[in-house]
């Protein structure tokens, strides 16, 4: 499993992060693409996807 962190913006421009742990980044994608509507009703769309590095 990998974690990654998902950047979004909402509809007044704010960006956020949050984490998603999948074994694929596209999966992963498509998981908070399919979420985050639900989960933040101000949500616009995604706009970054990295690898989570733990320090």
């Amino acid at each position: 499993m990998y974690t990654y962190d998902i950047t979004y913006e909402m509809q007044n421009g704010e960006r956020r992060t949050c984490i998603v742990t999948h074994y694929n980044l596209v999966k992963a994608a498509q998981q908070a693409a399919r979420l985050l509507p639900e989960y933040d009703p101000n949500y616009k769309m995604l706009v970054e996807i990295k690898e989570h590095i733990y320090d």
